[in-house]
């Protein structure tokens, strides 16, 4: 009897557990709420530079690099490429409906050793600093190959808008 008691304490404290992480979870999601996303333009143009094939590392407040916009599953991992086109960022996610950062709306570009609690190494992630819905967010990618990173950067700091430079940000 005391053993049947034993594992229905572990199950309702296990229960309880993953009852707190879903309810933290749906907390998350409506206090990094964010206006519709830009839709990607069906022919969005040929690429600038070659497509970077990798992982989508997720978004950020431009703030704060642990701090995941969980709302339009921006937070969550995925495989992917990011593509550099004349008017902006498409960040193919097969896992995910697409990510597309208009060229109006990029801030910044850099390199960094990490992003959303992935850590690297030094240059390991391409960080894309932009704004949607009067929101400062921060999008990493690491690329597969480390080598494209700074035809990518190089790319995406020709369509920033002058008006819109960030000064780069010191590595976390």
């Amino acid at each position: 009897m005391s053993r049947i008691a034993l594992t229905a304490g572990v199950l309702a404290v296990w229960l309880l557990g993953v009852w707190g992480m879903w309810r933290g979870w749906r907390a998350r999601v409506a206090r990094t709420a964010i206006a519709d996303l830009p839709v990607a333009p069906e022919v969005p143009g040929a690429d600038l530079v070659q497509p970077l094939i990798g992982l989508y590392l997720g978004t950020t407040a431009a703030d704060g690099w642990l701090d995941r916009v969980a709302a339009g599953r921006l937070g969550e991992r995925s495989s992917g490429w990011l593509r550099v086109v004349p008017t902006g960022v498409l960040i193919r996610r097969p896992s995910y409906d697409d990510l597309f950062i208009p060229a109006g709306t990029l801030e910044s570009v850099r390199t960094d050793k990490g992003h959303a609690g992935r850590v690297v190494g030094a240059d390991g992630v391409v960080i894309v600093g932009w704004r949607h819905g009067g929101r400062r967010l921060d999008t990493g990618f690491r690329g597969d190959d480390r080598g494209g990173h700074a035809p990518v950067c190089a790319a995406i700091s020709g369509l920033v808008p002058a008006q819109s430079r960030q000064p780069a940000k010191e590595s976390q």
